[in-house]
């Protein structure tokens, strides 16, 4: 008898988010099989130990399970479905649900002995060139998440003289336009092909600079400390001691209608592997809600995380 489970969405972030779910089914009695909604999520798969297989979503659902097997559908759930996670109505209906507490209300209908408070990090392997390195994740499908590539260079600049410290930048150039600015303006890269190694490199950084994209939830779950640059009113914030937090101002009127035209949490199901969602922002870069996040504040943050990193090493030894 196989439990069949489907993250919470498409996104890599979404199946690191659902990793405790995931987790807490692998140690009962039944194999537990991923139901991968996109290719990231079958990049990640290979990287989670106790599975006992991944099958894509469009060959399950062409496909009935056998008799006694389980399927749980993290988006088949009313705190899915009911409304958009950032609206009022959601906001009235659930006051202070973040997407842990999503999470957790979802498990918890579902039968799930999941714990979102304290993680259990992939197995990594460790990169000394990477140790008391600052990593940086510009990059986002959604171009409105991101900072300004200005913003990057300076703060690279701040930590190297004020810390001591240097900072490299992960992300795909080819995909992502913020990752090829900050690189245009001589910020070093460390290339990651693939999942495996953008896992070693989150799990052996000092700390990560990250906007709200599914490395920097993949940090988190690595126990690195991460400042993390959120949107207005973030949905994803995610309340840990090693999650150093800073949200923009309010967006653009234009850019709140341009969202709300979106389909968010309306999909239970997807007979295809979609294509990432992508968002410009409807103002210029340097207008863009996420310029009002200044270096000054996120480079406090990074030397908070830091030094977090500096305390839990000590104890340590």
């Amino acid at each position: 008898m196989t439990v069949y489970i489907s993250p919470v969405g498409l996104g890599l972030g979404d199946l690191v988010l659902s990793l405790p779910a995931i987790q807490a089914l692998i140690e009962g009695d039944e194999p537990v099989t991923l139901v991968a909604r996109t290719s990231r999520h079958m990049g990640l798969s290979q990287c989670i130990p106790g599975l006992a297989g991944v099958i894509d979503e469009p060959s399950f659902l062409s496909n009935p399970i056998s008799p006694g097997d389980r399927y749980i559908n993290l988006r088949d759930h009313h705190l899915q479905t009911e409304f958009r996670w950032d609206t009022p109505e959601f906001a009235a209906a659930h006051p202070g649900f973040k997407i842990i507490e999503i999470l957790e209300g979802i498990c918890a209908d579902f039968g799930i002995a999941a714990n979102f408070r304290q993680l259990k990090p992939l197995p990594w392997q460790r990169l000394k060139e990477l140790e008391g390195k600052v990593l940086f994740i510009p990059g986002s499908a959604q171009e409105s998440k991101c900072w300004l590539s200005a913003s990057w260079r300076d703060l690279s600049l701040r930590l190297k003289s004020h810390r001591g410290r240097d900072c490299l930048v992960l992300g795909e150039p080819d995909k992502s336009a913020g990752v090829r600015d900050c690189l245009a303006m001589g910020l070093g890269h460390y290339p990651t092909p693939s999942i495996d190694e953008a896992l070693n490199a989150l799990s052996s950084a000092a700390a990560v600079v990250s906007v709200d994209t599914g490395l920097m939830h993949l940090a988190l779950q690595q126990g690195t400390p991460t400042v993390a640059l959120y949107l207005h009113n973030p949905v994803y914030l995610r309340r840990s001691p090693l999650c150093f937090a800073l949200a923009a101002t309010a967006c653009h009127p234009e850019c709140i209608r341009l969202s709300m035209a979106r389909p968010l949490n309306s999909f239970v199901e997807y007979s295809d592997f979609p294509e990432p969602d992508v968002w410009e922002c409807a103002l210029p870069a340097s207008k863009r809600c996420m310029s009002s996040i200044t270096v000054e504040a996120v480079f406090a943050q990074a030397s908070d995380a830091l030094a977090l990193r500096g305390s839990r090493e000590k104890l340590k030894c």
